[in-house]
């Protein structure tokens, strides 16, 4: 995410806004700063891991990551 962040601000966009499902608070304060909003639906105080909050957490396989991001 910081690397996508600072390719993005080298566009010098208006306003850059960074969204995430979940996120560990450690994770997130290093990232905050890099967007003028991080918005995080949610920050539990045992993160363990991002799988843990989510209900299929799974690799998409290689030929599937492309229908994925054509997907609406």
């Amino acid at each position: 995410m910081r690397v996508a962040a600072r390719a993005v601000r080298r566009a010098k966009p208006k306003r850059m806004i960074g969204a995430v499902p979940v996120s560990s608070r450690d994770g997130h304060q290093p990232i905050a700063p890099l967007f003028d909003d991080l918005i995080c639906l949610m920050q539990p105080e045992e993160f363990i891991n991002a799988g843990r909050w989510y209900s299929n957490f799974r690799r998409p396989e290689d030929d599937a990551v492309g229908e994925l991001l054509d997907a609406p």
